[in-house]
C-alpha cells in the first residue's frame, strides 16, 4: 500500500458524477492511474443530488444496447418511456462500481484551485475535513458542475448574474396508489399550473417512481441573480426551496387530487442552468468534461461517453520533473508559492492516494471577506439555533453549512425526530410557530425535517443572515489569541469571513481542530468510538420511521481521520435503500474540545449543580457502541431512568483560545458525559443558548470569558431555555450517611456509593468492613450488606474484601449460576446485562468486574473456572422490533457481556494461570478472526472485532503468545481505534 500511496496519480477526476465516474472508468481501463475527488458525501450529482430520477428514452432498445455494460444495471429499470434511476439506487451503484474498478475516491473534498509550475498543471488543491490538502497528479478533468475549476482560475463566477433559470424537483406522497393520476396530468392541465404560479413554459412534468404512493414533480423557473461570488448559488437555491414550498401548498389548496397528499422530499440541490460557455483551459492537461443537459436522456449519455474518450484520446500523461517549490497554488483571486504552504505528507496510513497538508494558510489571501458580528459554523441542530438566537437578538450573523438542507443531523441526516431530551425552551416555541406553516403542506406537521429546515430559511430571510450552503470551513486565522477569521470553500473557491464571535457547530468542532486547539476523541483507553449513520428511507409505505428497513448504522469510524471518513461512506451506501439516503454522514461521537470547564460523568450522576449553567440535557443511557465507564458493566448507569444534566457555560468555550464558542456534540468533558448531551431536543436548546451568548458578547464588544453569565441565564429562564431543575437537585446524603444505612438488597445506595470517590468512600468502607456484625440474612447471600461493603471496597480497589468476594464467585459457580443466559427486553428486543437486577446473569457479571477492580489477585481459579463454563456467544437473539432488524449496534449475542466482563478482569489481574482460559476463548471460532485488514471492502463485525481485541489484550497482558499473535493482525485492522492501541499494547 505505501508504494500505491507514494505514486502521483495520472489523472485527477474532479467531480463523482455520472460524467466523472465515466471519465474515470475509461481512463483505468486504458491503464492509467486514476483518483477521483467529490465535493458531496455520495457519488452521482446528475440524478442523486436533483432527484433528477427520470431519464428519457426511445421506444425500443437502441441506445440502452450501445450503452458500456458498466452502465447498463444502472439504467435498466423501465416505466413507460422514462428510465426510473432514483438517488439511493445510482449513488449505490455508481460507488460499487468505483470500487469493483479500484478508483480511489476522495469524498468530502472540495476543489479549491489547482496547482502548476508555470505552463502545466501538477496537482489539484482540496478542501476536505478540517485540513486544506494538495493532491499531486500528471492530468485532470474538471467534471464538476459547469465546470467550476475552470471558471475559478479564469476569474468567472460559477453563476453569473441575470434572470437564472432553476430547474427543481420534489415529491408528494398520497395516502393510496398515485400512479394512477399521472394520465391525468394533461398538456393543458399542466399549463395551467405554469401559469398560476410564473412557472417556466413546457418545465412541469409529473414522474413516477420506485413508490407507487409517490408522485415526482420537476419544474423550472427564472429567478433574478446578483452574480455575486461565493453566495449566489446558495441564493438561488433557497430560492427554490421556497418556490416548492409555494408549489406544494398551491396543489393541496387547488388540484382535488393532491387535497391529502404531502410534500415528503426536496432534492438536496436545485440546478441552475449554465448560459455561458465553459472557458478555454490555460493548461495542455487540464479538461472540461462535457455535461448532461436537465431533463437528459440515454442518447445524452451516449454522447457524454463520446465526448469522453475523445478528451482521454488526446490526453497526454507526462511526469513533469518540476520540484513543488518551483509550483503555485491557483485559486480564486490569488497565487500562493507552494513553499509558503508548509506541505507534509498527511499522517493516516490507510488512505490509499498521497495527500499533502497544508501547514501554515496564512499566506493565503481569498479575494473576498465577508465581515459580520457573528459567524455561526454548521447550520445543523445546534447551529440553526445559534444562528436564529443571535440573529432575533440584533447580531448580523453570517451562517456557512455543508448541506444545502438546513438542519443536519435533525433533518439532512433523517434523526427527524426527539427521541429523548429537554423539549421545552427553543424546542417548544420554534416547533409550534414551524408547524403552523408547515400545515399548508403537510396533513401532520411533526417536528423535524421539513418542517424544521423550511422553518429555518425563513427565518435566514426574516432577520437576513448572509447564507452559504454547500459550503464548508477549510481554515481560521488567529491573532494575539483570538480566531478573527475563518476560511470557507465552495464552488467558487476560497474566501473568508471576518466575526467578532465564531461558533464551531460543525459536529465534529472542526473550527477548533483548524485552529490546533486540543481535544479528545473516543475512550481514553482503547478509543472505542459511537457507532455513525447515514440513514436511508424505505421504497415500500410504513406507518411511521421506526417501521423502516434502512436505518442503517454499519460501522464505528474515527470522524478526524479521512480515510475512516472514506470507508464510512462506503459501508452506508451498501444494504440501503434504493429510494433515498441521507446525503450526509451522520456521527454520534466526535471531537470533545477541552474547554474552561469539562463535563464529567460523576457530576451528571450526582446532579450537580453549577452556578454558571446555560444548558441542560434529559436522556438515558445510550451508548450505540461501549461506555467508558466501568459502571456500565454493571448496567448501573441512569438505571434506565433520564438522567438530569446541567452543562456549564465553560464547556461551551475552548481553552486557549478567544472569540470562539463550541455547541453540537463537540462540548467539553468526558466521554460518556458528553454522550448524555448529544439528543436533538438538547441539542437545539444548547445551540440557541450558545447563540444567545454570542449575540451578549458581539453586542459589548467583550473576550468570550468576559460574558455576564447571570444576565444570559434570566434570559434563558424566560423562554424556559433552561428549567427550574437547571438550578435545584435533590438533597443529597452525606457519604458516612449512606454507607451507615447500607441494607440488604441495597443496590441503589450501592451505586451511590460507587459513585464516590476512593479517597472519600475508602476509610468508611473499610471500617464499617472491619466493625460489622452482620445479623442473620434471609437474602441471597450476594445481596447481604457484608457482600455489598465487601463489593463497595473491591470497585474503588481495596482487598480488604476479597476473601468474601471469592467465596460469592465460588458459591455462583456451584450453583450454575455462571451458565444463565440474560433476560431479553420485550419491546426492543435487547439483551438485559444486568446491574440492578437480581437475575444470575447480573450476580455474576457484578463479581467479575469487582474481581477486576479489586486490589487482589486471588479470583484467578474463579474466574478460569467461568470462562471454561462460557457457552460461545450463545444463541443470537433475533430482533422483532422492525426499527432493529438492519441495526449493527446493539448487541445480540447474549453472553457478549459476560466475555467482556471476563476480558476486564484479567486485563486489570492479569496472571500465567489464566492463560488456558484466555485463550479457549480466543480459540473459540465465533470469537475468532473478526479483525478486517485496511483496504478490505468487507462489512466488519465491529461489535465482535472489540470483543476479540479486548480478550487479545487481557491474554497479552498475561503472557500469552496466542494474544500476541491476535493483536498483531489487529495492528493492521480496517478501524484505526484498534490498530494504535493493539501497537501500544504490543509495546
Amino acid at each position: 500500500m505505501s508504494s500505491k500511496k507514494s505514486l502521483s496519480p495520472d489523472l485527477i477526476v474532479s467531480g463523482a458524477g455520472i460524467s466523472g465516474v465515466i471519465a474515470a472508468v475509461e481512463a483505468a481501463a486504458r491503464g492509467m492511474n486514476v483518483v477521483v475527488t467529490e465535493k458531496r458525501a455520495y457519488a452521482g450529482r446528475e440524478i442523486a443530488a436533483h432527484s433528477h430520477n427520470f431519464v428519457r428514452t426511445a421506444k425500443d432498445d437502441s441506445a440502452f444496447r450501445s450503452l458500456p455494460d458498466y452502465l447498463k444495471t444502472i439504467f435498466c429499470q423501465h416505466d413507460s418511456n422514462e428510465i426510473i434511476v432514483s438517488d439511493g439506487f445510482v449513488r449505490q451503484q455508481l460507488t460499487a462500481l468505483l470500487e469493483e474498478k479500484n478508483i480511489p475516491v476522495l469524498y468530502e473534498a472540495e476543489s479549491v484551485g489547482i496547482t502548476h509550475d508555470g505552463q502545466v498543471l501538477n496537482g489539484l488543491m482540496l478542501a476536505i475535513p478540517a485540513k486544506l490538502c494538495r493532491l499531486p497528479g500528471a492530468a485532470l478533468i474538471d467534471a464538476g458542475s459547469a465546470a467550476p475549476l475552470l471558471r475559478m482560475i479564469n476569474s468567472m463566477p460559477s453563476v453569473t448574474a441575470g434572470a437564472k433559470l432553476v430547474h427543481t424537483v420534489f415529491e408528494m406522497e398520497f395516502q393510496t396508489k398515485a400512479d394512477h393520476l399521472l394520465p391525468s396530468f394533461d398538456e393543458a392541465f399542466r399549463g395551467g399550473i405554469e401559469d398560476a404560479l410564473k412557472l417556466e413554459k413546457n418545465s412541469l412534468h409529473f414522474h413516477s417512481c420506485l413508490r407507487n404512493d409517490v408522485i415526482v414533480i420537476e419544474y423550472a423557473f427564472r429567478c433574478d441573480s446578483d452574480g455575486a461570488l461565493f453566495e449566489t448559488r446558495s441564493n438561488l437555491d433557497a430560492a427554490s426551496r421556497r418556490k416548492t414550498f409555494e408549489f406544494a401548498s398551491y396543489l393541496r389548496s387547488h388540484v382535488d387530487s393532491f387535497k391529502g397528499a404531502n410534500l415528503s422530499h426536496m432534492a438536496n440541490e436545485a440546478y441552475i442552468e449554465p448560459e455561458t460557455a465553459i472557458p478555454d483551459s490555460p493548461y495542455r492537461n487540464l479538461f472540461a468534461a462535457p455535461e448532461l443537459p436537465w431533463g437528459f436522456s440515454l442518447d445524452d449519455i451516449l454522447s457524454l461517453v463520446s465526448g469522453i474518450k475523445s478528451i482521454l484520446d488526446k490526453l497526454e500523461i507526462k511526469k513533469e520533473s518540476g520540484k513543488d517549490s518551483e509550483s503555485f497554488w491557483a485559486g480564486r483571486g490569488f497565487s500562493v508559492p507552494l513553499k509558503t504552504l508548509s506541505l507534509k505528507p498527511l499522517k493516516d496510513e490507510a488512505l490509499k492516494v498521497p495527500l499533502f497538508a497544508v501547514g501554515k494558510t496564512a499566506a493565503i489571501k481569498p479575494l473576498i471577506c465577508f465581515k459580520s458580528d457573528v459567524c455561526v459554523a454548521g447550520i445543523g441542530a445546534a447551529g440553526g439555533m445559534a444562528m436564529l438566537a443571535a440573529a432575533e437578538r440584533g447580531a448580523s450573523v453570517t451562517a456557512i453549512e455543508l448541506n444545502c438542507e438546513l438542519g443536519g443531523t435533525y433533518t439532512a441526516g433523517r434523526v427527524c425526530g426527539y427521541y429523548e431530551g429537554y423539549k421545552g425552551g427553543a424546542n417548544e416555541f420554534t416547533g409550534k410557530e414551524s408547524m403552523r406553516k408547515m400545515e399548508a403542506v403537510i396533513t401532520n406537521p411533526s417536528h423535524g425535517a421539513l418542517t424544521h429546515s423550511t422553518y429555518l430559511l425563513d427565518k435566514v430571510k426574516q432577520f437576513g443572515v448572509r447564507l452559504f450552503t454547500g459550503t464548508r470551513a477549510c481554515g481560521v486565522l488567529v491573532k494575539n489569541g483570538k480566531l478573527t477569521e475563518i476560511l470557507a470553500a465552495n464552488e467558487d473557491g476560497i474566501f473568508s469571513i471576518e466575526a467578532f464571535v465564531s461558533i464551531d457547530t460543525t459536529g465534529d468542532a472542526d473550527l477548533v481542530a483548524l485552529a490546533g486547539l486540543d481535544y479528545d476523541i473516543g475512550d481514553p483507553e482503547d478509543g472505542m468510538m459511537q457507532s455513525y449513520s447515514m440513514w436511508g428511507a424505505e421504497i415500500y409505505p410504513s406507518p411511521n420511521f421506526l417501521s423502516q428497513r434502512y436505518l442503517r448504522d454499519p460501522d464505528i469510524f474515527q470522524p478526524d481521520v479521512y480515510s475512516e471518513r472514506l470507508r464510512a461512506v462506503s459501508l452506508a451506501h451498501r444494504l440501503n435503500s434504493p429510494f433515498h439516503i441521507s446525503p450526509m454522514i451522520t456521527v454520534r461521537e466526535a471531537r470533545r474540545v477541552k474547554g474552561d470547564a469539562g463535563l464529567t460523568m460523576n457530576e451528571i450522576l450526582e446532579d450537580k449543580v453549577f452556578d454558571d449553567v446555560i444548558a441542560v440535557a434529559s436522556t438515558q443511557a445510550d451508548s450505540h457502541a461501549h461506555t467508558s465507564s466501568d459502571l456500565a458493566k454493571l448496567g448501573t448507569v441512569g438505571a434506565g431512568k433520564a438522567l438530569k444534566v446541567r452543562i456549564p457555560y465553560g464547556c461551551f468555550v475552548p481553552a486557549g483560545i478567544d472569540g470562539l464558542l463550541v455547541a453540537a456534540k463537540a462540548i467539553s468533558g468526558e466521554r460518556d458525559a458528553t454522550c448524555f448531551c448529544r439528543m436533538n431536543a438538547d441539542v437545539k436548546n444548547a445551540g440557541y443558548s450558545v447563540g444567545m451568548a454570542a449575540a451578549l458578547i458581539a453586542k459589548e464588544k467583550i473576550p468570550v470569558r468576559k460574558l455576564d453569565v447571570k444576565k444570559l441565564q434570566k434570559e434563558l429562564i424566560s423562554l424556559a431555555v433552561l428549567p427550574d431543575w437547571a438550578f435545584h437537585s435533590e438533597e443529597k446524603d452525606a457519604p458516612s450517611v449512606i454507607i451507615a444505612r447500607l441494607a440488604d438488597k441495597s443496590l441503589v445506595d450501592l451505586d451511590r456509593i460507587l459513585r464516590m470517590s476512593a479517597e472519600t468512600a475508602l476509610p468508611l468502607l473499610e471500617e464499617c468492613y472491619r466493625t460489622l456484625q452482620e445479623a442473620s440474612s434471609s437474602v441471597a447471600p450476594y445481596f447481604s450488606v457484608k457482600s455489598l461493603l465487601a463489593m463497595a471496597l473491591a470497585w474503588h480497589g481495596s482487598s480488604c474484601g476479597a476473601d468474601h468476594l471469592k467465596s460469592l464467585l465460588r458459591l455462583a459457580v456451584s450453583e450454575g449460576r455462571h451458565f444463565t443466559p440474560p433476560h431479553i427486553k420485550a419491546f426492543r428486543t435487547g439483551i438485559v446485562s444486568g446491574g440492578h437486577g437480581e437475575d444470575d446473569y447480573a450476580v455474576v457479571n457484578r463479581l467479575l468486574v469487582m474481581a477486576g477492580r479489586s486490589g487482589s489477585d486471588i479470583f484467578a481459579s474463579e474466574i478460569s473456572e467461568i470462562s471454561d463454563a462460557v457457552p460461545g456467544l450463545g444463541n443470537r437473539i433475533e430482533r422483532v422490533y422492525p426499527y432493529d432488524f438492519n441495526r449493527d449496534d446493539m448487541i445480540r449475542d447474549p453472553f457478549y457481556a459476560r466475555i467482556r466482563n471476563i476480558a476486564f478482569a484479567v486485563s486489570r489481574k492479569p496472571s500465567k494461570d489464566l492463560i488456558p482460559a484466555i485463550e479457549r476463548l480466543l480459540s473459540m471460532k465465533e470469537l475468532s478472526a473478526h479483525d478486517v485488514p485496511m483496504g478490505s471492502q468487507k462489512t466488519p463485525s465491529y461489535q465482535l472485532a472489540y470483543l476479540e481485541f479486548c480478550l487479545a489484550k487481557a491474554a497479552v497482558r498475561c503472557g500469552s503468545s496466542l494474544g500476541i499473535k491476535v493483536l498483531k493482525r489487529y495492528s493492521r485492522d480496517t478501524h484505526c481505534f484498534l490498530r494504535k492501541h493493539a501497537a501500544m499494547e504490543l509495546k
